[in-house]
């Protein structure tokens, strides 16, 4: 089963093979991820999101040990661009 959050959530795996979800947008355009920053870190930078051009730099606050938690993640973060389409 599919969701409308699938877009956001993407896999990344650790040497062992162990997955991690991580939640965050791909742009094509520019050819990289974006995903919100902590609230810390945003107020320590000025900047509101991170990136990176490949999975393996995906990092952050936004991971998780389990897809359903990454998509109710991504529900709560992308849930406003989501609906307003």
């Amino acid at each position: 089963m599919t969701s409308k959050y699938d877009r956001y959530v993407h896999v990344k795996y650790s040497f062992r093979g162990v997955p991690t979800y991580l939640v965050g947008l791909w742009d094509q355009k520019a050819a990289q991820y974006y995903w919100p920053i902590s609230a810390r870190a945003q107020r320590l930078s000025g900047a509101s999101m991170a990136f990176s051009r490949t999975i393996a730099g995906f990092n952050g606050s936004f991971s998780y040990k389990t897809r359903k938690s990454a998509l109710a993640a991504a529900r709560r973060i992308y849930g406003p661009l989501v609906d307003a389409r």
